[in-house]
């Protein structure tokens, strides 16, 4: 990415300026500014330590750098804020660059950000010379981000699916339920648009509407990043039959791997013991081995007078 030379980076002035007009969108990559309460601690007790950088816009200011400090110090009541007020001319694609460079590496980035980015930096490079190929552009962009062609294209899958996933409640280690948006991975990312572009698979899929086949979309990527062991069978059983309900197909895939765990935890028992605990598994119509196990541990436990304290729990929803 080039860097801004001695004299642009000379023209810059810091003042406050209020806060009221100062506009969010346009430059910033930031799409979702997360959790701030611990910033606007950190600023009620110590201050600003670093002012934002704004573009002047007609009388108003845009964000270029800065835009949760921006959102702490507005939350907290600031009518003004210090900003470096940059001179960036029509060069819009600079103070873009600029907000890329303060935020990629922090943690805190969404997919949904980084893609967004290299979609407006793609679009730059078509406007600065229409003519170029698309071959040429593409080189073109992995200079400017400096990163790999695989590299790119893993954001941008990982960018598209990210929006569709919802917040769920979730459980935490200690039975503390959350909402949270669970993230999907890179690698689930891009097998789970491997499987969707099947050509078996949108050919059963034909027959419904984009409303339907948005609505399957979103569904099966929410189950694929909320159960990351288990996302490969998944989408291999969706694959089979991609127009049973998403629900079914995620509740025979989680009996199955618990089957899997519980027949792997019982493969030291001799041969005998193992084939009993088969069939009382069948008998009772119990789900899994482990809940076999589980029930005649608490019924010998219980013959032999020992006290079990069961703790109820709140139904989790995933």
């Amino acid at each position: 990415m080039k860097k801004a030379s001695k004299t642009e980076r000379m023209r810059v002035k810091v003042q406050k300026i209020d806060i009221n007009r100062i506009l969010t969108e346009g430059l910033n990559v930031r799409i979702d500014v997360g959790d701030i309460s611990e910033l606007k601690r950190d600023i009620s007790e110590r201050g600003l330590l670093q002012a934002i950088t704004v573009k002047q816009d007609n009388g108003n200011y845009i964000i270029v750098t800065g835009r949760r400090r921006f959102e702490s110090c507005k939350s907290l009541g600031w009518t003004k804020i210090p900003a470096s007020i940059r001179e960036y001319g029509d060069n819009d694609q600079r103070a873009r660059d600029d907000s890329w460079a303060e935020n990629v590496h922090r943690k805190n980035m969404t997919e949904e950000e980084k893609a967004k980015y290299i979609k407006d930096t793609e679009a730059w490079i078509r406007k600065e010379d229409p003519n170029l190929g698309d071959r040429t552009i593409f080189k073109r962009l992995r200079e400017h981000l400096d990163m790999t062609k695989q590299q790119i294209r893993d954001i941008l899958a990982m960018g598209e699916l990210q929006p569709n996933i919802p917040s769920v409640v979730i459980a935490g280690q200690k039975v503390k339920l959350t909402e949270e948006k669970p993230r999907i991975s890179i690698s689930a990312a891009k097998q789970f648009n491997e499987k969707w572009n099947e050509k078996d698979v949108q050919e059963h899929l034909s027959n419904l509407s984009q409303d339907d086949k948005d609505t399957l979309r979103n569904a099966l990527v929410t189950e694929v990043a909320i159960h990351p062991g288990s996302y490969k069978k998944i989408l291999t059983k969706f694959g089979k039959n991609p127009l049973r309900p998403v629900n079914d197909v995620v509740a025979e895939t989680l009996r199955e791997v618990q089957n899997e765990k519980g027949m792997s935890a019982t493969t030291h028992y001799p041969g005998e013991l193992a084939e009993a605990l088969k069939r009382y598994q069948e008998d009772e119509k119990l789900e899994t081995w482990s809940d076999a196990v589980k029930s005649i541990l608490m019924f010998g436990l219980k013959k032999k007078g020992y006290t079990i304290n069961t703790v109820k729990q709140e139904p989790i929803v995933e």
